[in-house]
């Protein structure tokens, strides 16, 4: 794995002080490929306390170059990966960052960063806090999705829409659990959904616990993944819960057909969902 690290003395006492009061705090942004090359310093507004780090995979020969170019900028940092899929990327990020907290991100994203102090007070005022999920918001402002009260304790039963740039985590604990994403699930593997869900209930088990909360981390784009019901989506999602949950798939898989039954096909694809 090759990485560039671009760090100055620049703006160092300002960062210095914030860290005094709040834990520092990484933003680690996945991108693949020629996206990378579309990531101007522009995207990533500087805010003290607060650095990005960029973790690219499938090198082009034109990425060194363009992270030269970002070499001005104090709070950035770039990783070049081995490998692909978006579980490979964000378990380099568990892997390397070293503050106190790591807000999970992607490279279409336009970033909140107006929040971040608020999500690092959430941390500093909770030391309990292993991680928390935040929201993300569409271009009109508007939430992205149904999320959970302010406060709520996160459990098996209610992170099943948790998506991975609503998710910051503390990843010195993750590491001392050695925890990681699943490479079968997520973006690039052949279950293509459900990591981020899989990955929680594994921290769930594992005892480290998490809250929803109110805060709008960044503004994501109107589809994604996981807003695709497709017949082939069914079978992934029913290893899905099968995998995440273990003794509790059975009434959880009935619980998603139910409340999902208008979006299958037809019966046959309800029983065989439901194993029956």
């Amino acid at each position: 794995m090759q990485k560039i690290l671009l760090t100055t003395e620049a703006s160092a006492d300002a960062q210095a002080e914030d860290r005094e009061r709040l834990p520092g705090l990484t933003v680690a942004i996945a991108t693949f490929g020629m996206r990378f090359l579309q990531l101007k310093p522009e995207r990533f507004p500087p805010y003290p306390g607060v650095r990005y780090q960029i973790f690219v995979q499938a090198m082009t020969a034109e990425a060194p170059h363009h992270a030269g170019a970002l070499r001005h900028r104090t709070d950035l940092v770039v990783t070049f990966l081995d490998g692909a899929g978006a579980a490979g990327n964000r378990n380099a990020a568990i892997a390397a960052v070293a503050d106190d907290i790591l807000l999970f991100a992607d490279d279409d994203l336009v970033f909140c960063g107006e929040t971040y102090a608020d999500l690092r007070r959430r941390f500093a005022g909770d030391d309990r806090l292993d991680f928390i999920c935040g929201r993300l918001i569409t271009a009109a402002g508007l939430p992205r999705k149904a999320y959970r009260p302010d406060g709520q304790r996160v459990t098996r039963f209610n992170c099943g829409r948790v998506g991975t740039p609503e998710l910051a985590i503390r990843p010195a604990r993750f590491r001392a659990k050695a925890l990681q994403f699943d490479p079968r699930f997520g973006a690039g593997a052949p279950l293509w959904l459900g990591d981020e869900y899989i990955f929680l209930c594994d921290a769930l088990r594992l005892g480290l616990r998490g809250r929803h909360v109110a805060l709008d981390l960044a503004v994501h784009p109107e589809e994604s993944s996981g807003t695709v019901y497709s017949t082939e989506s069914f079978e992934v999602r029913r290893q899905v819960i099968n995998r995440a949950t273990g003794i509790y798939a059975l009434p959880l898989r009935w619980a998603f057909a139910l409340k999902h039954r208008r979006r299958f096909p037809d019966g046959r694809s309800i029983l065989r969902f439901l194993g029956l």
